[in-house]
């Protein structure tokens, strides 16, 4: 039974990271009996620390974890922090070069799992999210992250005028996603200090997002299809901001 200061955590990268990046935070583990050599190092904290934990078979874990997507292991632990834009504002000093991601609107857990996953692949480390139906970090979420949660930090923001006015104040440039935008992403120099901004993929970004942007960005195709998934798109344009850092290195 889940407690008030812990969450349920599943799939099988995801859970190795909470392990690898913060074992004091677990309280119980349920493993697949399949994978009790793969997470022997787990076991053995456990058994050591007097953690609760069970070997289990399929049809139990996927009770526990109430879904058939589970990896193989299910770990309940404490919950990562989420910052309030308050306590964003007020602790983050941005270094000189940095990118932020800003999601508007963005709810689905999928889409949102697989931004972080980008996210830390290309060693972006904060995440801003405005919505009116706050996202859960678990679940889906977590999993879909492969681990990616451990090295970002999610941020929510309440009010989108002050928050991105307090980073354009901070310095930084803002570059929206559109359909529609006539500058394309690899004709672009992307800035040191940089936020991108992206919308969900009905509705786009808001009309009082996009007048905080400094550039609207779109990334070309054959317009077979009206636009990518705001996922791929994230991994892309991060995909592009990492390239140009390197070539810089590799260049100066």
């Amino acid at each position: 039974m889940k407690q008030d200061n812990e969450d349920r955590f599943y799939g099988l990268h995801a859970c190795k990271m909470i392990f690898e990046r913060r074992k004091e935070d677990i309280k119980k583990v349920y493993v697949n009996k399949e994978l009790t050599s793969s997470l022997a190092q787990l076991l053995k904290y456990c058994a050591q620390k007097k953690i609760a934990y069970k070997v289990v078979n399929e049809r139990a874990l996927e009770q526990v974890c109430e879904s058939v997507h589970h990896g193989g292991v299910c770990i309940y632990a404490k919950p990562k922090k989420i910052l309030n834009q308050k306590e964003f504002f007020n602790t983050h000093e941005p270094p000189v070069s940095s990118t932020i991601v800003f999601l508007e609107n963005v709810n689905n857990p999928h889409n949102i799992g697989a931004t972080v996953r980008s996210m830390a692949h290309f060693g972006v480390k904060t995440l801003l999210h405005h919505s009116e139906s706050p996202v859960s970090l678990k679940g889906a979420n977590y999993r879909i992250a492969e681990g990616g949660y451990e090295f970002v930090d999610f941020v929510r923001i309440d009010n989108i005028d002050s928050g991105l006015s307090r980073l354009k104040k901070a310095g930084y440039i803002i570059y929206g996603t559109s359909v529609y935008a006539d500058t394309k992403l690899y004709d672009s120099i992307l800035p040191d200090k940089l936020v991108i901004l992206m919308g969900n993929e009905a509705t786009g970004l808001s009309k009082k997002a996009l007048s905080y942007c400094d550039k609207a960005i779109t990334i070309p195709g054959t317009g077979n299809v009206e636009s990518l998934n705001v996922s791929v798109s994230l991994a892309l344009f991060l995909g592009e901001s990492y390239r140009q850092k390197i070539s810089e290195k590799i260049f100066d």
